[in-house]
């Protein structure tokens, strides 16, 4: 039952983007950032889902809030979509990305120089030394509200003054890209990822409490919201160790 909503999924998410973007034009993406996509053009729904993230997840701000030579870990790397992006971005860059999922760490492997992926459990492991850690769309999908405060403790305890924490995460707010936000998580990530018709085990916060949460453990906290133009309530979170 789950392969075949899986695949009756994939079918209606291509068909729907598919549609869109011959209506209004596919992504105007940077050129690192359409190199790392066609990494993923192994299979026509690897390189349209990266196409569709590509345009919705603000990857570019992110690859702008990263100097050009610094060590950057990539924590939840899912697919390396991002952590690849970065790495093409700069070859002076050292990423390496660790995701807990043996079958998305091994999509992962797309033989950039300078991109290394780890199979691992964030909570768990040791985590490399890093200039930049990032955590992207990865702590609201934590099993707990308290594994969010865990990798949160546990990066503030690691960093060093001035080293920087990315977090992509869902806002509160708008309401109405919230409630979409909710509704992909649990209906479309499940099908297409965890092999489940529906799922609530994803634990969202709010901006203010993400800063409030951060800001205690001693960072210096610039978030912006990243939903202009977007379906979903995207809050980008630049977090310094003081």
């Amino acid at each position: 039952m789950t392969k075949l909503a899986g695949a009756l999924m994939r079918f209606a998410v291509t068909i729907f983007f598919r549609i869109y973007f011959a209506i209004f034009g596919k992504p105007k993406l940077d050129k690192p950032l359409i190199e790392a996509v066609g990494l993923y053009s192994d299979s026509d729904f690897g390189e349209l889902f990266s196409h569709i993230r590509s345009w919705d997840a603000p990857y570019s701000p992110v690859n702008r809030a990263i100097p050009k030579k610094a060590r950057v870990v990539d924590l939840g790397s899912g697919d390396g979509l991002l952590a690849n992006y970065l790495a093409i971005s700069s070859g002076s860059r050292k990423v390496t990305g660790i995701e807990i999922s043996g079958k998305r760490h091994r999509e992962s492997k797309k033989g950039v120089k300078n991109a290394n992926f780890i199979k691992a459990d964030i909570l768990k492991a040791r985590l490399p030394a890093a200039d930049v850690y990032i955590l992207a769309h990865v702590l609201h999908h934590l099993p707990s509200r308290g594994d969010q405060l865990t990798i949160l403790e546990k990066l503030s305890v690691k960093m060093k003054k001035g080293q920087k924490l990315i977090i992509l995460e869902i806002d509160k707010k708008p309401f109405w890209k919230y409630i979409f936000s909710v509704l992909t998580d649990a209906i479309t990530f499940p099908i297409l990822f965890e092999s489940k018709l529906f799922s609530l085990a994803f634990f969202y916060r709010s901006k203010k409490e993400w800063e409030k949460l951060l800001l205690n453990l001693e960072f210096r906290v610039e978030a912006k919201n990243m939903d202009c133009g977007m379906p979903f309530s995207h809050v980008l979170i630049i977090a310094k160790k003081k």
